[in-house]
């Protein structure tokens, strides 16, 4: 009875902690270097696509728990300056939303995938969530402040992940933490599903 209890105080504190990343998702706004670190943190599906990338991340060792999240934003920055003065791609939206989707399962079933194919995997929807970022630049921005805006909310995101997990090995689970990750994998896959539905 003790365990179910603390396990379920331990699943409603991650929820607690999770939702509010959900209910200030709203639009950007500014421009210039406001609206590029607006953008991906207030984006819903970019927030929560770089928010599992910085979760996933974390659980790789050593050099690799960085290579992942710069395998997503090298090609997020050469997509966002291809996407200036540029329209979306055919099935952009499709493949961002997807990507919270992918991300959360590969949480939630505790998947590891090699990671030269997660690096390249991540590389895509870097590119594509990049090119969103440069077609929805409001137009009296300048394109490097913008992108530096841009970068650095990409990082916080990443960032945020990152001290998820590390609080609640060292905090709440006590170094154990795989179920409580695929709790928040399901719950990424459900937001996902919602975004691809919506």
């Amino acid at each position: 009875m003790i365990k179910f209890y603390e396990m379920k105080k331990s699943t409603l504190t991650l929820f607690s902690l999770a939702l509010p990343l959900v209910s200030f998702a709203h639009g950007g706004h500014g421009t210039g270097f406001m609206a590029g670190l607006t953008h991906p943190i207030f984006g819903l599906d970019h927030l929560l696509a770089i928010f599992t990338i910085g979760v996933i991340a974390y659980q790789y060792k050593g050099l690799n728990r960085w290579l992942l999240p710069l395998a997503f934003l090298v090609p997020m920055i050469i997509g966002g300056f291809m996407g200036v003065e540029a329209e979306g791609f055919l099935g952009e939206e499709l493949v961002i939303k997807s990507s919270v989707f992918l991300l959360g399962l590969l949480l939630a079933f505790g998947i590891k995938i090699p990671t030269m194919i997660l690096m390249s995997v991540l590389a895509l929807f870097g590119f594509f969530h990049g090119h969103a970022h440069g077609v929805e630049m409001p137009e009296e921005s300048i394109a490097w402040q913008y992108f530096a805006g841009v970068v650095l909310g990409v990082a916080i995101v990443v960032g945020l992940g990152n001290l998820k997990v590390f609080s609640f090995q060292k905090i709440f689970l006590k170094g154990k933490s795989e179920e409580y990750l695929k709790i928040l994998g399901g719950f990424m896959m459900g937001a996902g599903a919602i975004l691809l539905l919506a």
